[in-house]
């Protein structure tokens, strides 16, 4: 019931399944997460030194290793920021932590959230919907007429996520393979 969307140069190493009192993951570099609440499991995202606990939330994380600060932002819900000493914040929507990992301070401010998630803007995300809905989508990002041939494919029904640097060729190739189709340009 989560979503993560990993940045350029990220990841995000998880186990292959969450047991015990917590869900528990590490991130290098940027992530956008949506997480879906369960008090029982508290959701916890840990770079380097600094751990976010999510209060059923979505957020972006920036916390590439070259770089001297972490940030973290509140799109929806609360988070709490903490280092191994203390708790450095509990943000909600629209408000940033700022960690400098050097000098040892933090700063909290008020920002405009979806000014810090630019790098998400034009991703393709389709959930759990049908084919023909999924050419909708096409149309609008790609701004390019798409024609479904074979109607049996209108209703087929996937997930899948592209960030705003996948091509228009890299989604349909996706897709076809998805449904067993193929595509061509006329």
């Amino acid at each position: 019931g989560s979503i993560v969307l990993l940045n350029n140069n990220s990841k995000l190493d998880y186990p292959a399944s969450f047991k015990g009192k917590s869900r528990e993951v590490f991130l290098t570099g940027e992530a956008w997460f949506d997480i879906k609440h369960n008090p029982q499991q508290p959701f916890l995202v840990h770079t380097g030194s600094i751990t976010t606990k999510v209060l059923g939330t979505s957020f972006n994380i920036k916390a590439y290793p070259v770089e001297d600060q972490v940030s973290v932002t509140v799109t929806n819900g609360r988070v709490e920021v903490r280092n191994k000493k203390q708790t450095l914040g509990i943000l909600k929507k629209n408000q940033q932590l700022t960690i400098d990992k050097i000098a040892q301070t933090h700063q909290q401010q008020e920002v405009v959230a979806e000014e810090v998630l630019v790098w998400k803007k034009g991703d393709l995300i389709m959930d759990d919907i049908g084919f023909e809905q999924a050419i909708e989508k096409i149309r609008e990002i790609y701004n390019v007429q798409v024609q479904l041939q074979n109607q049996k494919l209108k209703n087929c029904r996937f997930t899948a996520t592209f960030l705003n640097r996948a091509s228009l060729e890299q989604v349909l190739n996706v897709l076809c393979d998805l449904n067993g189709a193929a595509w061509s340009v006329k």
